[in-house]
């Protein structure tokens, strides 16, 4: 994520070294928090670069982090824009008809019906045309009858129902097309719309061009149009009937499959997955929602990732179960995960304690069970050995990767008890599952923390030295950071500084090449407490530095 922000931050100072510009986005209120977070590291980087935001008011809890902090930004302008007074209404009628004057009448009863709506004015505008309630001849527009009394010209259903009239004075044939168009959102491709047209033998071409006669949708290229505004697809769309829209949308998902596997275009696993889910087909949404999901914890998209999951466990409760059961555990997994990257705690214990219940068993009710089981495991770690030669056993080790993420929500609830007890689950469930592994390595080295408490009944170099040499034969660069990371902060702790440095640097690199943010954040924080107790502070203010900035990339407070 950070390397494309780079490359943008790149091209817009080349293109803006020699002269002045002006970054524009609209419908900023469709934009992603990967987006958000681009464009806040844009504003960062690059001050003198004006930016302009053009959004539908918003309400700001439903904005990422990114987005809430640029807004408050003082060296911004917010300016709202008010509805149009009847001066600016006669001027947009007058150039949306294309005309030099229109009746006083006219003009008074759109000014009343809508308010200052732009929209809402161009379309009651045309809508007068359409129904021949205004004649147009050499530039003027005039009532063709003495007869006709505007003032009681009634148009139902507000804005959402002028569109709708404007739609029913297309034939029928054309209405179709729009509506067929409508399916695949604002932007619309003709040889889509012709493929999924129920009727093989439309006039697809004949029927566009009337269509952007009419207003409603404008031209993109020959092969693309769009939709006038966001209004008139949704109203266009609403006409559909559910059976309608269903088939269309089924259609349009095995287009985008079939077009992607020939590799005639690439298809946005987040489009295939609305199109299969609105066609009824929720397995195959699940599928591009996880795929989705992956793509967005990439850039470290957060609330996507929970958004698209949260839709994949909706339609695996609703039409299943779907999924196999460790495909519902790990679904779980992913969410938890993604939950906790956002900071919400509880509902990460939630959905790992799901996960946890599939593979394992679900974790103890009260403390005094909690106790229990906790000092049951510390006997079973301190008097018993594994066994290299069991054989493999995937749950136990899935059950085992849980325990650790848990252990490590609960240690950022400071619940000392949940944590240790889900660190000596790990460790129980990773040995039980035969031979090395990263969640075992990972299980192991806090042990070694464990032991500065209980020195007599661990001997921590021991499990420090077992964890370190068991992810150098695994070659795991994931487990490798969490060990290394772990290890580091115990030799720190005994007193041993270098050799502290030398294993956080470790963590550092393979947090790195895992992509493990979270792990890569804390080994960097902990290198500069390391370097700032042996007196090198100003490269310990360097680790400072990286891990806020890390920490803002991430959106997450540290």
């Amino acid at each position: 994520a950070q390397g494309i922000r780079d490359a943008i931050v790149t091209l817009l100072t080349a293109l803006t070294r020699t002269r002045r510009a002006v970054l524009i986005f609209e419908d900023t209120h469709w934009m992603d928090s990967a987006s958000w977070q681009a464009l806040a590291d844009i504003r960062d980087r690059l001050p003198q670069l004006a930016i302009v935001l053009l959004s539908r008011p918003v309400d700001p809890t439903d904005l990422p982090v990114q987005a809430i902090r640029m807004l408050r930004d003082d060296a911004g302008a917010k300016i709202t824009l008010a509805p149009l007074g009847r001066a600016e209404t006669d001027a947009l009628i007058v150039s949306e008809l294309g005309i030099s004057e229109q009746p006083p009448a006219m003009l008074d009863r759109i000014f009343e019906l809508a308010e200052g709506h732009p929209l809402y004015t161009k379309e009651l505008a045309k809508l007068f045309v359409d129904r021949e309630l205004v004649h147009i001849e050499s530039g003027y527009a005039h009532i063709p009858s003495t007869k006709i009394d505007l003032r009681d010209v009634e148009f139902p259903g507000g804005i959402e129902g002028t569109v709708s009239a404007r739609i029913s004075a297309l034939p029928p044939d054309v209405q179709l097309t729009l509506k067929v168009a409508s399916v695949q959102g604002r932007d619309a491709d003709h040889t889509i719309i012709a493929q999924s047209h129920p009727q093989q033998n439309a006039q697809i071409t004949k029927h566009l061009e009337a269509i952007r006669a009419s207003g409603l949708m404008d031209p993109v290229s020959d092969q693309k149009s769009r939709f006038h505004h966001a209004l008139i697809v949704d109203t266009a769309y609403d006409l559909l009937l559910s059976e309608q829209k269903q088939a269309l949308h089924k259609r349009i998902a095995e287009l985008y499959e079939e077009a992607t596997a020939q590799g005639a275009a690439h298809i946005p696993s987040t489009l295939l997955a609305h199109h299969w889910d609105n066609g009824g087909t929720p397995k195959k949404a699940i599928g591009h929602l996880q795929v989705a999901a992956t793509q967005a914890r990439r850039t470290q998209a957060n609330e996507e990732v929970f958004t698209f999951l949260t839709r994949a466990h909706e339609l695996d409760a609703a039409h299943g179960p779907l999924l196999a059961p460790e495909e519902t555990a790990s679904l779980h997994m992913s969410l938890a995960v993604a939950l906790m990257s956002l900071g919400h705690l509880v509902a990460t214990d939630e959905h790992m304690s799901a996960a946890l219940a599939i593979f394992d068993k679900p974790p103890p009710e009260t403390n005094a069970q909690y106790v229990k089981e906790t000092l049951g495991h510390f006997v079973n770690i301190a008097v018993k050995r594994r066994d290299p030669e069991v054989p493999v056993d995937r749950r136990k080790l899935n059950a085992s990767r849980i325990y650790l993420a848990l252990s490590e929500v609960y240690y950022d609830r400071q619940d000392t008890l949940r944590s240790v007890h889900a660190t000596f689950s790990a460790m129980r469930l990773a040995a039980e599952s035969g031979g090395d592994s990263g969640p075992l390595a990972t299980a192991v080295a806090p042990l070694a923390m464990v032991s500065i408490f209980v020195p007599w009944a661990l001997k921590g170099e021991n499990w420090k030295t077992e964890a370190v040499a068991m992810v150098e034969r695994l070659g795991d660069p994931g487990a490798s950071g969490w060990v290394h990371m772990t290890s580091g902060a115990y030799t720190f702790a005994t007193g041993k500084f270098a050799e502290a440095e030398d294993l956080t640097r470790v963590a550092i690199d393979s947090s790195a090449v895992a992509r493990d943010q979270k792990c890569w954040e804390y080994s960097v924080a902990n290198l500069g407490n390391i370097l700032r107790l042996q007196g090198k502070f100003r490269e310990a203010d360097v680790q400072d530095v990286l891990t806020y900035a890390s920490g803002h990339d991430r959106g997450v407070p540290q």
